[in-house]
């Protein structure tokens, strides 16, 4: 029997290109040749690859993990702490505090469903927030999730008054707390502007800080693409692009959880320079695949604060 046939087979699917250098299947993620715009294509398959075709018609998601809740930006605030980003939102974009509904695509990701009707108590959160109102209080039928985007939406407004760029994934845990009035948004903001987040010393994220110096026997610069997504793959995180700097430096681009953070790593070990989060002087204890933990632990911990973008 001839095998090679079987190794040469192409496969047609539609799957939802969210940027970056992978793309995911059900089933697995591919690695895309060539970057398109986001949104909805055909990719022919070949082997770990995936090679983009044509635009295509979304797909149906009906029978995918879905999540509601109310819009700032691009976030949908789930509850009074959780947030997700949507993914493949509307050429028109919705009014900031709509209600809308989410599918959880394979990789974890959320694509952008449909809005949902609104009720008074939106209208009113939007006069509010449109009026120079600071708290929800009062309003009738104010839902966690919407109290939540309300808090963000104020915390956003500031921010661009003071020419700061504020992540959802930082602020979480207090936007509900703006939102009712019980912390002030300009306390969070002065906070956001000092933070230093430090590592725990008996924190489990450091047991891992050197995995990657042991993997760089067989390093190249020919193959360091790889071996980032190698990386960060395992923990969920996208790799977006990448640039050699010079030197045995190469700065990274990637999305974690929703959010797109940029690092500096040694080439050949993967060692990390600059998190691009901030570590008070730390950043250079870690490796790139402890990377994704330790944010998810400034989050977790309410402690996250992102500096380069």
């Amino acid at each position: 029997m001839d095998y090679r046939k079987y190794l040469a087979k192409t496969e047609s699917m539609i799957l939802p290109y969210l940027g970056g250098l992978t793309v995911t299947a059900p089933d697995r993620r591919l690695r895309v040749r060539e970057r398109v715009a986001v949104g909805w294509w055909r990719f022919e398959i070949a082997g770990r690859h995936a090679i983009p075709k044509e635009e295509a018609e979304a797909q149906d998601t009906s029978q995918l993990p879905s999540i509601r809740g109310h819009l700032c930006s691009e976030w949908l605030f789930v509850t009074g702490s959780r947030v997700e980003r949507l993914f493949l939102m509307p050429d028109e974009e919705p009014q900031t505090l709509s209600p809308a509904r989410g599918r959880r695509w394979h990789d974890g990701n959320h694509l952008f469903e449909s809005l949902d009707f609104e009720g008074e108590a939106e209208e009113a959160a939007r006069a509010a927030l449109l009026d120079g109102v600071t708290t929800l209080e009062g309003v009738k039928g104010v839902t966690p999730s919407l109290r939540a985007a309300f808090g963000f939406a104020l915390l956003e407004r500031d921010a661009r008054e003071r020419g700061l760029a504020v992540s959802a994934r930082a602020v979480a845990g207090r936007v509900h707390a703006v939102a009712t009035g019980t912390l002030a948004a300009v306390q969070v903001l002065d906070e956001l502007e000092a933070r230093r987040f430090q590592l725990d010393p008996a924190s489990t994220h450091r047991q891992v800080a050197s995995q990657a110096s042991r993997r760089s026997t067989a390093a190249t610069r020919d193959n360091v693409e790889t071996r980032i997504l190698d990386a960060l793959t395992p923990a969920g995180a996208d790799l977006l692009a990448l640039r050699l700097l010079g030197d045995r430096n190469v700065e990274i681009v990637f999305r974690y959880l929703g959010e797109q953070f940029i690092a500096v790593v040694d080439w050949e070990s993967l060692h990390v320079y600059d998190s691009g989060i901030c570590l008070d002087g730390c950043d250079e204890m870690l490796g790139l695949d402890s990377l994704p933990s330790v944010i998810l632990e400034a989050i977790e911990t309410d402690r996250l604060h992102i500096t380069r973008r």
